[in-house]
């Protein structure tokens, strides 16, 4: 998604400066994200959001 912002290198500095608890998740959503869960029941998988 960074190739698609306005302003690519000021998307990456923000990620540089707020890593998310996941390296697969945005710092917005975390273990919440609703594209990895959806993705992981589609494969079968359990989720883990407790």
């Amino acid at each position: 998604m960074i190739e698609l912002a306005m302003d690519p290198e000021k998307a990456r500095q923000y990620r540089a400066s707020s890593k998310p608890e996941h390296e697969d998740t945005c710092t917005m959503c975390g273990k919440m994200c609703p594209m990895k869960n959806m993705k992981k029941i589609l494969n079968g998988e359990d989720l883990e959001i407790d």
